[in-house]
């Protein structure tokens, strides 16, 4: 760290940290107005290669810190296979505590499965939901095996669920077809709340009628803020008996390759939590 590095980072030279994958540019519309999240400037990993000595890639064993960066310390004992999922707990922690204030006792339904789904699995167990169940394509096995063994329901698709089962909750995670949004308006319960991560462009049969009737609150769950991100890190840390074992594969350089191309079985997403490592 050099000696113009400033206080947003000095402030956790030699401590463990996750470092959020948005990179505000501080200058638009948005940063100007304090919600950096909101920001369409690439993030880590998106950032086209340039001929400098700065490197924001996302496979990189070293990458450029600067103001804008987000830093959230996390504790030196987790391992990496579970500090890699404070993510995406993030982005459940973002939709479900922030967004729907989930209280301890009640239900929710997660449309999806996939990594995302599995991680808002984990946010609604760890508040004492009094039920979280799983819904989505059976493809998503690595998903569906590890929420099975934390203890979640699994079901098949929305479609396929019982009438009467409705919701205090419904979260439509990322990678989920349109279909999904119209889906978690049915199934949510009166004055329930419905978050709506998919980033689908397609036309959802969403009825607006049902959303009055019922007089469900409705929002667009945008990836994890600062805030979500240090709540999530507290999560993962607080669950990490009962997710070690369970969640993160953790692979060598020279696995790589075959094991990223494995991802997908069918053209359907394993739901897959991995980590590709050069240490042992």
């Amino acid at each position: 760290m050099g000696p113009k590095a400033p206080d947003t980072l000095k402030q956790f030279l030699g401590q463990r940290v996750v470092v959020d994958d948005a990179r505000p540019c501080g200058v638009c519309e948005w940063c100007r107005q304090g919600q950096r999240r909101y920001c369409k400037a690439p993030r880590y990993g998106h950032i086209v290669e340039e001929p400098t000595t700065h490197n924001f890639g996302g496979y990189a064993d070293a990458i450029t810190l600067d103001r804008q960066s987000v830093l959230v310390p996390i504790s030196p004992e987790l391992p990496i296979e579970l500090a890699t999922f404070i993510v995406p707990v993030g982005s459940g922690a973002e939709w479900l505590l922030l967004d729907c204030n989930l209280q301890p006792g009640e239900s929710v339904a997660v449309l999806g499965t996939s990594r995302m789904g599995l991680a808002s699995c984990v946010v609604a167990l760890h508040q004492r939901a009094r039920e979280v169940v799983l819904y989505g394509h059976p493809g998503g096995v690595d998903a569906i095996r590890a929420a099975k063994a934390l203890g979640v329901t699994v079901r098949g698709e929305p479609a396929e669920r019982a009438a009467g089962d409705l919701y205090d909750v419904v979260v439509v995670v990322t990678e989920t077809p349109a279909s999904y949004a119209a889906r978690a308006v049915e199934m949510a319960a009166a004055r329930g709340r419905v978050v709506m991560a998919s980033t689908s462009m397609e036309p959802s049969g969403l009825i607006p009628e049902f959303i009055r009737r019922k007089g469900l609150t409705l929002k667009g769950g945008r990836g994890a803020s600062e805030v979500a991100l240090t709540q999530a890190a507290s999560i993962v840390s607080a669950q990490r008996e009962a997710l070690n074992g369970k969640i993160g594969e953790r692979y060598s350089l020279e696995q790589a390759e075959i094991q990223i191309k494995s991802l997908l079985q069918s053209g359907i997403a394993r739901g897959t939590h991995m980590v590709i490592s050069g240490r042992s």
